[in-house]
């Protein structure tokens, strides 16, 4: 994928596919990623890079991306149609996980504040076993036909978004599980190392603290 020139100052790609999906994670290193449904892209500064699925075993496991995170030491993990993948930026080799089940079609990744790497499904939030490089069940999960995203930015806890809805789930003994209805059809949150909430549905910002019954809204 060259990027093509366009002006003085815009550079613009021609990324293939519907156009249905498109993501775009920015890591601390500066640099721009794309989660697109055909492959991976991330512009360096200076031209974009397109990761796609081929016959090489080292190459990302599906073009379809769903979910990217970069965790505590900057490694980059991605969920994809056919399970989850670690890139290895010096060497440029995707690192498959086995999935414990016979779906493999990942929904989203990530880290949790002790380190530990979750991902979902459809059905179920996986725990990975680093030893074995197993993703485990570790619980079950709604099962939603809206995409599925979650944050795990909060000690104890993973945060699911189930369209319309967004559940904690405990991963230890420091919270229980609790539910938070939005008005309307969410389109983004995420979790502060605090346990709040930030949630946006219906052109509205809250930020809930779900253990207590104090709720802001902060007015477009």
């Amino acid at each position: 994928a060259d990027p093509e020139s366009m002006g003085d100052d815009k550079i613009i790609v021609s990324i293939p596919g519907n156009g249905e999906r498109l993501e775009s994670v920015h890591t601390p290193d500066g640099y721009e990623w794309l989660l697109t449904e055909d492959g991976l892209f991330v512009h360096d500064g200076s031209n974009y890079l397109h990761f796609v699925n081929t016959s090489d075993p080292a190459s990302i496991s599906s073009n379809v991306v769903n979910g990217m995170m970069v965790d505590l030491s900057g490694r980059i993990w991605v969920a994809t149609q056919r399970g989850v993948d670690r890139y290895d930026e010096e060497s440029g080799v995707f690192f498959h996980y086995v999935i414990d089940d016979v779906n493999h079609y990942m929904r989203d990744v990530a880290m949790a504040s002790d380190g530990s790497v979750y991902a979902i499904s459809r059905h179920y939030l996986f725990k990975l076993d680093e030893a074995e490089g197993v993703f485990r069940k570790f619980s079950p999960l709604k099962i939603s036909r809206s995409n599925i995203q979650m944050d795990a930015n909060v000690d104890g806890a993973v945060w699911v978004n189930y369209h319309n809805e967004v559940v904690r789930i405990p991963v230890d003994d420091r919270c229980e599980p609790c539910s938070i209805a939005a008005r309307e059809e969410i389109d983004g949150f995420c979790a502060d190392r605090s346990g709040r909430l930030y949630l946006c549905d219906g052109g509205h910002l809250r930020i809930v603290s779900p253990d207590s019954p104090v709720e802001e809204e902060i007015p477009a």
